[in-house]
């Protein structure tokens, strides 16, 4: 599976309250299938909220391509999340 940018989360910028900006990543090519088969099913469930199932998913990612910095973004934000 090749994929030039992945969606990570969106941002709420001031004077744009009803348009929020998407944030992506870059170029996943290199990237091992089974990582980039993980890291969309953790992102699915992270829009739907499913905290549990997506922090196991993004746990299973961690482990494939700990580097990866913005799976540990999401990690914090399910942790913060899951308190409210």
């Amino acid at each position: 599976m090749s994929k030039k940018m992945s969606y990570i989360h969106f941002i709420r910028v001031e004077g744009r309250e009803n348009s929020p900006l998407n944030v992506y990543t870059i170029d996943f090519g290199g990237s091992d299938p089974k990582f980039l088969e993980a890291y969309l099913e953790a992102q699915e469930l992270y829009l739907k909220e499913e905290w549990g199932a997506a922090l196991e998913k993004f746990n299973v990612v961690t482990s494939l391509a700990p580097e990866y910095g913005p799976t540990q973004s999401f990690i914090q934000s399910i942790e913060e999340s899951k308190k409210n």
